[in-house]
């Protein structure tokens, strides 16, 4: 999706950097992240509007950490600070 750089597929990503219920294996768990996160920072800016909202109703969580570092990696610290 990312490479496609789909608009329509970023809630979906977002979606799979949550943690599962049921999760078993913490490695599945990252490598979920991994791609999930590289396939937003290849779609790019129009991912960073639903970053900014998710870390907004996910603060104090692990999955606020996760998508301050895709929002990073997209458009640079300073703007992820404004």
């Amino acid at each position: 999706m990312g490479k496609l750089r789909s608009r329509e597929a970023v809630p979906a990503l977002i979606e799979w950097l949550e943690p599962k219920a049921g999760q078993i294996c913490v490695m599945d768990q990252l490598m979920c992240f991994g791609h999930a996160g590289y396939a937003l920072v290849e779609i790019g800016p129009p991912a960073v509007r639903p970053l900014l909202d998710k870390i907004r109703t996910e603060e104090e969580s692990a999955l606020e950490g996760d998508c301050v570092k895709i929002a990073v990696g997209i458009i640079g610290i300073e703007e992820v600070k404004r």
